[in-house]
């Protein structure tokens, strides 16, 4: 069954760890692991039409923002919570609100069990990512583009090790 409808929110670093070919980028450079993701999920945004509103959110303390901060970039919102609350409560809090109505990705237990309490869905990170990739398979120059590019940086930078 296809999750559909409302808003879709992403724990960020939760999706990107979830992934065996990105999760490797991560332990070497947070930053290019983080935008080869929001390129990924531009692509999937611009493919996906039953989301109202997509939002990938991450712990914005781990890039130095004290306050939370909202960009958007093709039509992908991204949140990056300030110091005083981590991705997890904001998602909580977001899903807590009334008239929320959506489903959240993240293999979090508290944020999953959180979720269904609010009568939201949930879908688990690894079950989203072949979500991702099936939704784009026709666009197999994008994929391998990234899955090459996260290749090549993993290379290089084990090789400076």
């Amino acid at each position: 069954m296809e999750e559909t409808g409302g808003q879709l929110l992403i724990d960020g670093y939760n999706f990107m760890w979830a992934m065996d070919w990105l999760n490797p980028v991560a332990r070497l450079d947070f930053t290019r692991a983080k935008d080869l993701l929001v390129e990924l999920m531009i692509s999937y945004g611009k493919r996906e039409s039953h989301w109202q509103e997509i939002v990938l959110v991450f712990d914005g303390h781990k890039s130095g923002f004290l306050y939370t901060k909202h960009e958007e970039l093709e039509g992908l919102k991204i949140v990056f919570t300030g110091k005083d609350k981590n991705a997890d409560k904001w998602i909580m809090d977001t899903v807590s609100r009334k008239g929320f109505a959506g489903c959240v990705v993240s293999s979090d237990h508290e944020i999953a069990n959180h979720t269904m309490r609010t009568g939201n869905r949930v879908i688990m990170s690894k079950k989203f990512e072949i979500m991702v990739m099936e939704k784009l398979k026709s666009e197999y120059q994008l994929i391998y583009k990234l899955k090459t590019e996260a290749r090549n940086f993993r290379k290089k930078n084990i090789k400076r090790r």
